[in-house]
């Protein structure tokens, strides 16, 4: 036997109006009994549908007709659903929709639950909380409310959706009644019952004394676990998005169980609204000035020049001394994991832009060498200490975040190296620091 699946959902739909023996619409008129509303807790059809070719791995594709939810509009990522037949059926979270007769699950199904013609199914159920003002004044009555159930005796209670109405579930009882608004009110029965042919779920509640002319309510169902009252599947001539209606009436009877007053309304249940949206992916890097007046990387003194986006011009360098120079970059993404951004170098200086031959520090040509560092140690993947004036070069570091003068720059989420490292090679700088790598 199938099992049933309940998802509570708050309520986002209500539809209530009041009848004489007939429903009317827009204006209608209630029958005795004032102010009579059923409030759902959630008003989600609930979803049925068959397998259509077998399903296999994490794809279930179902079939686009013949079923009371011919498509996978009213399914939801996130959601529970039971697949499989009468004999093994087995839950499952729905991961994604792929489009409108098939959808994702997080797990690989049973070879038990794959079969076309298997059924998919998704239970909403919840609470309906009634409300009403009696017009009577009735010693030691009792109230009862009907929701219309499935014709189907053998299906009214069997935990599934039906698509004729209401299924009360295989676990309701009568604490799943609150009757606590009524004077010394207590649930004493529920079952099933025919009113003008149409067939009635009913819920009772007894109360002592008389009742007052003022508002009362009755719960019926859960608002959470497995004792709810199950919201129907997509009736026979369900239009999407348009929704089902339901017949309700509330009965107050006096001590003989003979009704006095009784008044009919209608409830609405609904598919939800999936709203989807993409963000497309973002990269931006941007290489900027920074001026001379700027102070970074530990520097004691604004940089010798200012940079521009696209040339770092020291001019005539001074060989007592570093020359400083520096650039801001700039990148910003949406991506989930970031970025990775990095520099390289096409050779070392050489002059009037000859290629240096071998990697320094001396070259057989006029070239600017890249720095060793201190120890001699600071290569293209290794930093090193580099305080000496006396070792020659061309070397650089970085600064997470920088003052560019007329522009900062946040720190990114990580940074390979900074000038201020103090690990490694770097250590040992007696009155200062400049951890430096090789382009």
């Amino acid at each position: 036997m199938i099992k049933k699946v309940t998802l509570l959902v708050p309520a986002f739909l209500l539809v209530l109006a009041l009848s004489s023996s007939k429903f009317l619409a827009p204006e209608l008129e209630a029958d005795n009994l004032t102010s009579v509303s059923d409030t759902l807790s959630n008003a989600r059809l609930s979803y049925f549908a068959w397998q259509d070719s077998a399903s296999a791995g994490t794809n279930i594709n179902i079939k686009s007709s013949g079923s009371p939810s011919n498509d996978t509009n009213n399914l939801f990522a996130g959601e529970t659903v039971l697949i499989g037949n009468d004999a093994t059926a087995t839950t499952y979270t729905v991961s994604d929709i792929t489009n409108a007769t098939n959808f994702q699950i997080s797990t690989t199904i049973s070879a038990d639950d794959d079969d076309s013609g298997d059924a998919v199914i998704a239970t909403r159920s919840g609470k309906h909380t009634f409300a009403f003002t009696p017009v009577s004044v009735l010693d030691s009555g009792d109230v009862r409310v009907l929701i219309r159930r499935t014709a189907t005796a053998s299906k009214e209670n069997d935990g599934l959706p039906d698509q004729d109405g209401f299924d009360r579930g295989d676990s309701f009882a009568l604490t799943d009644i609150d009757c606590s608004s009524l004077p010394s009110g207590t649930a004493v029965d529920f079952g099933n019952i025919t009113v003008n042919g149409l067939t009635y779920h009913y819920f009772e509640c007894n109360y002592t004394g008389n009742n007052a002319l003022s508002s009362y309510s009755i719960g019926v169902g859960q608002t959470a676990g497995t004792h709810g009252i199950i919201n129907p599947s997509p009736g026979s001539s369900h239009t999407a998005g348009t929704a089902d209606t339901y017949n309700i009436i509330v009965q107050h009877r006096n001590s003989a169980a003979t009704t006095v007053d009784s008044t009919s309304g209608k409830i609405a249940v609904v598919e939800s609204v999936r709203v989807t949206a993409s963000v497309d992916p973002y990269l931006s890097f941007a290489i900027s000035l920074v001026t001379a007046s700027a102070v970074n990387c530990g520097s004691s003194a604004p940089a010798d020049v200012s940079s521009t986006a696209v040339s770092v011009p020291f001019g005539s360098l001074s060989l007592a001394s570093f020359n400083d120079a520096q650039q801001g970059l700039s990148v910003t993404t949406n991506a989930d994991g970031g970025y990775t951004l990095k520099a390289r170098q096409y050779d070392q200086l050489g002059l009037r832009g000859a290629t240096c031959t071998g990697k320094g520090p001396t070259f057989t040509n006029a070239c600017v060498p890249d720095s060793i560092g201190n120890d001699g140690t600071a290569d293209y993947n290794a930093t090193d200490l580099w305080t000496s004036t006396t070792v020659k070069g061309w070397g650089y570091s970085l600064q997470a975040d920088i003052d560019g003068g007329s522009t900062s720059y946040s720190a990114p989420a990580s940074i390979a190296f900074e000038w201020d490292d103090a690990t490694g090679n770097c250590t040992g700088g007696s009155t200062s620091t400049f951890c430096a790598k090789q382009f």
